[in-house]
């Protein structure tokens, strides 16, 4: 095609069938060179446990138990718990395909998500999806963030696929799928946003509202649901605990660092709780953790200290709003640099330890991003203190509790085995990290996608916006307030960079345009007659 006709067409045929046959062949290789790809990664990086996949197996074996031992579940949308360990229990074979599978479905879904603005357009989004090596590592992981993936990609789908079929049904339906994604991060909340699509992309009619009514009424039903099964499993209903310990506490602890007595009553009280029941105790005193050391070089072991001790949620949302009046600028700062770091970081694992003679491997080199991080969660944790805290928490559990703890633990012990123990392959996995370290960022993609502004006065671009804002808010939100992490933010990144492609090609085309409109004004009029 030439480039001086519109890449831009929106021509998209909606049905999933017709678009993939009216491009089988193209389709057809993606599927290929995904899977030999996945598997030429694997030999880098073998099928694992990713982040906090241990803690989705416990919360899988407490899953059918009654008493305390279900209490650290409602922090955990059920979900995820009940995916991952369903999947485990079909052995290696079954966690392959299951991730393979994410992977594959990714990669077609953002082919006919991006099949709205044209087929050359969604071959060359496909292909940068393709060569986003980060995002091939990631689904190697059996844990909530490819999970995520997967679900964000079938919500995306059916958002495109629906969206035109304006019936009740239909958008009751995209408020359900919508939903869905809650039960993976509790975050997906802000999918809610979604129930402004039949106004956002066909205007203020009468109908249209009715529409958006279906929408959040399906999306509200979902969260019922979510309520009435924790009112059956926990005895209260609600949907999520723990929100404000982490929202905006944990920035406000880890990261701003702002806490300071003469912020207010709830900062003052904090502080006196923590000299007198956490400074005072052994494990800090005898390691010389000093109340000045404690709030200006904190670690999650600190953090979740004051959470477990003075953990009541009102207490500790009065802290931070406390802290933010007092120093506004620095916390706001902190949050911007935490989404810039995570915006701009690649999804990055050290490589496996190098070969060395005599059958011995070296030391597994230091991960760059971790080495130079100015990050307070890549500061080491002192071991000892956390190493003493659990044993003397575990001397403290009654006879019960003991049991049930070694019987949690050879259940994780046994998933644990059905991953290899051996090394992926040095070499292979430092020529993908490299690889990783020259693709662009995910931050100018983001940044591109502020051309799509070019053209909101189409309906497709309209439903693309309203896609890229929820994906981009819980992002920022999990790494400006949690941790400044990319495995938040990868799930998101297909749609990041398809909107900033979509948005550099409305440039150029709005160029071409320009150009051919002035070629046609320089060329003489032939007279007729």
């Amino acid at each position: 095609m030439s480039f001086a006709q519109p890449w831009i067409r929106f021509d998209h045929p909606i049905s999933i069938r017709e678009t993939i046959a009216e491009d089988r062949r193209f389709v057809l290789l993606v599927m290929l060179a995904a899977t030999v790809l996945y598997f030429i990664v694997s030999i880098g990086w073998p099928i694992g446990i990713g982040r906090d996949g241990y803690r989705y197996f416990l919360y899988y074996f407490d899953l059918f138990l009654s008493g305390n031992q279900q209490q650290g579940l409602w922090i955990t949308p059920p979900g995820i718990s009940i995916i991952v360990g369903l999947v485990a229990r079909g052995g290696i074979v079954s966690i392959q395909l299951f991730l393979l599978t994410i992977y594959l479905v990714s990669i077609l879904g953002i082919y006919y998500i991006g099949r709205l603005f044209g087929r050359n357009l969604a071959r060359v989004v496909t292909l940068f999806a393709l060569l986003h090596f980060q995002y091939t590592l990631f689904c190697h992981f059996l844990t909530s963030d490819p999970v995520l993936a997967l679900f964000l990609t079938i919500w995306g789908v059916v958002l495109v696929r629906l969206h035109q079929v304006r019936t009740p049904t239909a958008y009751a339906v995209i408020g359900f799928v919508s939903f869905l994604p809650v039960l993976i991060r509790p975050m997906s909340q802000l999918y809610l946003f979604v129930f402004v699509l039949p106004v956002l992309c066909f205007g203020f009619s009468r109908r249209n509202f009715l529409l958006a009514g279906a929408t959040l009424s399906a999306f509200a039903a979902g969260l019922l649901l979510l309520a009435s099964y924790h009112a059956l499993v926990f005895h209260d209903f609600g949907l999520f605990k723990g929100g404000k310990h982490a929202i905006p506490f944990r920035n406000i602890y880890m990261f701003s660092r702002i806490i300071a007595p003469e912020n207010g009553p709830a900062s003052q009280r904090l502080i006196n709780l923590i000299e007198e029941k956490l400074l005072s105790n052994p494990l800090y005193r005898d390691n010389g953790i000093t109340l000045e050391k404690f709030l200006s070089t904190p670690k999650p072991i600190f953090f979740h200290d004051i959470i477990d001790n003075f953990g009541n949620e009102d207490f500790i949302f009065d802290v931070s709003m406390e802290a933010i009046r007092a120093q506004p600028a620095r916390f706001w700062q902190s949050v911007y640099k935490n989404i810039h770091y995570q915006f701009s970081r690649p999804f990055d694992l050290p490589p496996p330890p190098k070969p060395a003679t005599g059958g011995q491997s070296q030391p597994q080199g230091d991960n760059p991003d971790t080495k130079n991080c100015q990050y307070a969660e890549c500061a080491p944790i002192p071991t000892n203190v956390a190493r003493e805290r659990r044993d003397q928490a575990h001397s403290k559990l009654s006879q019960e509790d003991r049991r049930h703890h070694e019987e949690a633990k050879q259940y994780v012990d046994t998933v644990d085995n059905l991953f290899s123990k051996e090394p992926g392959n040095h070499a292979v996995a430092e020529f993908f990290r490299s690889l990783n370290y020259k693709y662009p960022p995910i931050r100018d993609f983001c940044y591109a996608a502020i051309l799509l502004l070019l053209g909101i006065h189409r309906r497709e671009v309209r439903l693309l916006w309203l896609m890229i804002i929820p994906h981009f808010m819980a992002s920022a939100i999990s790494g400006s307030m949690v941790d400044p992490l990319a495995s938040y933010r990868i799930p998101h990144d297909l749609f990041f960079i398809l909107a900033g492609l979509t948005g550099v090609t409305l440039l150029i085309d709005r160029f071409m345009q320009l150009i051919r409109h002035g070629r046609a004004r320089l060329q003489p009029s032939v007279p007729t007659g």
